[in-house]
């Protein structure tokens, strides 16, 4: 209990607690739940009236995965947009930089002290806000870490993107748990070459049918953990109509689906 105390302070830190504000039971301690977010961000704005999140300048992760956590905490929001202005940079390590912790029963949040644990997951119901994604204005060029990016987004619809993925080694997770709602993803243009992990990247996105690549999906099992990077994916469905099998979830199935439609889950873009 004086964990789950620790943890429920530190989330506190997070949350504008100002009028109107409702009662939330949180890792079993009773908080308030503002009804409207009204905390001010330096690189994060949030327009009430359009529900769009909207990015600009050089990105501060904490302040994006603060604000996240800030409007998860609103229950009356849903559906809501990201979006970047033109000349956005994302950080270097943008890992868990859009992720709600939900799948995983001991995490349950994210705040300014890292990762909120429980042993109870009925503590409280995370859910997915965000129903589209559109980060084509951000600047990608010195990211290195995208491990869990946007993992546990569920209700999720869209993730539209133009990342330059040059210099990144860790795409660990990067789509986990985008799983009821996310039905394809334009991969064309990541460059998969620097990259050392890319476990688990679509682990149970288990609506997604299809997945474009291009040139750059250069990715070579020999040097890449491809652990699990299509597990529980029972819908996806390759170019020459190679179907998902839980047989191939591993590196096996990296390749572009042109010429050996047995080991490929993935759909060549041109």
């Amino acid at each position: 209990m004086k964990n789950k105390l620790k943890a429920a302070a530190a989330a506190v830190t997070a949350f504008a607690l100002l009028g109107g504000a409702l009662p939330v039971n949180f890792a079993g301690v009773q908080l308030l739940r503002p009804a409207v977010t009204a905390k001010a961000y330096e690189t994060v704005s949030f327009d009430e009236e359009s529900e769009i999140l909207t990015l600009h300048g050089n990105v501060d992760k904490q302040e994006v995965q603060n604000a996240i956590l800030d409007l998860t905490m609103n229950t009356h929001l849903f559906g809501i947009k990201v979006n970047c202005e033109e000349g956005t940079v994302l950080p270097v390590d943008s890992s868990y930089l859009f992720a709600v912790m939900a799948g995983d029963p001991k995490v349950i949040g994210i705040t300014d002290e890292g990762p909120i644990e429980s042993d109870d997951p009925d503590d409280i119901d995370w859910y997915s806000i965000v129903k589209e994604f559109d980060l084509r204005n951000a600047d990608t060029s010195h990211v290195t870490d995208m491990k869990d990016m946007f993992r546990g987004n569920m209700w999720c619809e869209s993730i539209l993107m133009d990342f330059d993925t040059s210099h990144v080694t860790n795409m660990n997770g990067m789509f986990k748990y985008c799983k009821y709602s996310l039905l394809e993803l334009d991969l064309s243009g990541f460059d998969m070459s620097s990259v050392t992990d890319a476990s688990e990247m679509f682990y149970m996105c288990e609506e997604l049918k299809t997945i474009y690549a291009g040139r750059g999906w250069n990715v070579n099992p020999e040097a890449t953990d491809c652990t699990k990077m299509f597990y529980d994916c029972p819908k996806l469905i390759s170019g020459l109509g190679t179907e998902w099998s839980k047989f191939y979830i591993n590196g096996e199935c990296t390749c572009i689906d042109t010429t050996e439609p047995r080991l490929s889950d993935l759909q060549s873009k041109r």
